[in-house]
């Protein structure tokens, strides 16, 4: 995450783009390690919620406000796939069909969050990679077993 004022602000005009790899040996196993709900409803694994890593913009005050957050979606990369491989994400910051807001209602969900979601990329405070998996983006992940390193090259 970054709120450099080369790659913040008015976003309205820009594709966000990451080089994004993991890197360390065999084939890494993930955990959920957030703590909104139930971990077992967000519970990482190779195969039915796959963790995951997108972008991820913040606008406005640092007080938490669920139309301030919205995340690439579906625009995200498996991180249980095997060691070495990556892939670049790809994201237009103007699109709302393609991003979402806490409370997962797409930036086109009706016309309020719509207004909302292209006042906030007019204003991004924050502009980042987020880890989770399911409908937990922003919940993180750790490694269970095995050794990686995430590699990640931003562009805008």
């Amino acid at each position: 995450m970054t709120a450099d004022q080369t790659l913040t602000g008015d976003l309205t005009t820009k594709t966000l783009t990451d080089a994004v790899s993991v890197s360390g040996g065999k084939k890494a196993h993930y955990d959920f390690t957030g703590s909104y709900g139930s971990p077992s409803s967000y519970a990482c694994n190779d195969n039915d919620l796959p963790p995951n890593v997108r972008f991820f913009i913040n606008s406005g005050s640092p007080i938490f406000n669920f139309t301030r957050y919205w995340w690439s979606n579906p625009v995200s990369w498996d991180l249980a796939g095997p060691s070495g491989n990556g892939t670049t994400l790809t994201q237009l910051v103007n699109d709302p069909a393609d991003w979402s807001d806490w409370a997962g209602h797409p930036g086109n969900y009706d016309p309020g969050t719509m207004r909302r979601f292209l006042g906030a990329i007019k204003h991004v405070r924050y502009v980042g990679l987020s880890f989770g998996c399911g409908f937990g983006f922003e919940n993180g992940v750790t490694v269970k077993t095995g050794r990686t390193v995430f590699n990640s090259t931003f562009t805008e």
